[in-house]
């Protein structure tokens, strides 16, 4: 079966056009064939298509149900973006499949990349949800958090844990303080 990103599904019953033109154009499929949907908040539908349109793809939903978190804990990830945006993406696709919450993008010295832009919504995004969510037939999207600095990252609750990889060493390093908040 076929899996489309559609956010709004549920107030709208259509796909959006680029998803009705993969659909009807490229997959060939018909009114009355089956398709599954994810809206990357965790949930996953089955429908049948309504009106097989290349710009409007219309749908009755036929089953809903809520995926749920494959952990009972909150895991999120930091990480400094790579220049190559295909190892982002194919990161973000990874730590999806493992079911993480969010993943907070760091600014740090010597990164290559100040920015991302991350929202499947904008025209120029370098990626987003529906590339991550596609590549990967996860239902529930990360939450993308906006570039910081690895200090408020270490200064979390006391009580989580926390990994960190870094190559400094000395007092002050991510390793030294991860290793200490562990013991």
């Amino acid at each position: 079966m076929q899996i489309f990103y559609a956010p709004d599904i549920e107030s709208v019953h259509e796909l959006p056009e680029a998803e009705s033109q993969h659909c009807v154009r490229v997959l060939r499929m018909g009114e009355g064939d089956e398709i599954g949907i994810v809206d990357g908040g965790g949930n996953k539908y089955l429908a049948e298509i309504v009106l097989a349109h290349p710009k409007r793809c219309s749908i009755r939903i036929l089953k809903k149900s809520k995926v749920p978190n494959p952990w009972r804990a909150q895991v999120h990830v930091a990480t400094a973006p790579t220049k190559n945006l295909d190892r982002m993406e194919w990161f973000a696709e990874k730590v999806t499949e493992i079911g993480i919450d969010s993943i907070a993008l760091l600014k740090c010295r010597f990164s290559e990349r100040k920015e991302l832009k991350t929202r499947s919504s904008e025209q120029n995004s370098d990626f987003g949800d529906e590339a991550i969510l596609k590549g990967c037939f996860c239902p529930d999207c990360p939450k993308w958090k906006p570039f910081r600095t690895l200090s408020p990252v270490l200064s979390m609750d006391r009580n989580s844990l926390l990994i960190a990889m870094q190559r400094a060493s000395g007092k002050n390093s991510p390793r030294y303080i991860a290793r200490e908040r562990m013991l």
